[in-house]
């Protein structure tokens, strides 16, 4: 039952992680605009661990539940193949993860959006000039 728990603990870690580096690169991209940090976002990172720990705690104590009763079956020679593993916290928290990575890819992505931008209005730029000098010339 010990490792299940550092399973559990290492789950938890990692979605703390995972936000940690998405309030990293929301930080990186306030500064690459310029804006001023508040306390304002730091405030909303704290509402949304605790917004995720809660979902991740009603999975671990359905987790629970499962793991029960898998293990009550054991003695009847059923269910040997079910491993008795924290199935429904894992779903949570890769799901979890998974935002947060579209989150840092959202703030990444601003960067290269702002980049294509200024190629895209150089080039329709460079058009609208030869279309001013074909008119003159013509």
């Amino acid at each position: 039952m010990g490792i299940k728990l550092l399973i559990l603990l290492a789950v938890y870690v990692l979605v703390l992680v995972a936000i940690s580096l998405d309030l990293w690169s929301g930080i990186s991209k306030a500064k690459r605009k310029g804006k001023c940090l508040r306390s304002d976002g730091l405030q909303e990172t704290t509402k949304k661990i605790g917004r995720y720990f809660n979902v991740l705690f009603i999975f671990a104590i359905l987790d629970l539940l499962q793991m029960l009763v898998v293990f009550s079956f054991k003695d009847y020679d059923t269910l040997l193949s079910v491993p008795i593993l924290p199935f429904f916290t894992f779903l949570v928290a890769a799901f979890l993860i998974f935002t947060e990575a579209l989150s840092i890819y959202e703030n990444r992505s601003d960067k290269k959006n702002k980049e294509q931008d200024k190629k895209t209005a150089e080039t329709i730029g460079k058009v609208v000039r030869k279309v001013r000098e074909e008119k003159n010339n013509f």
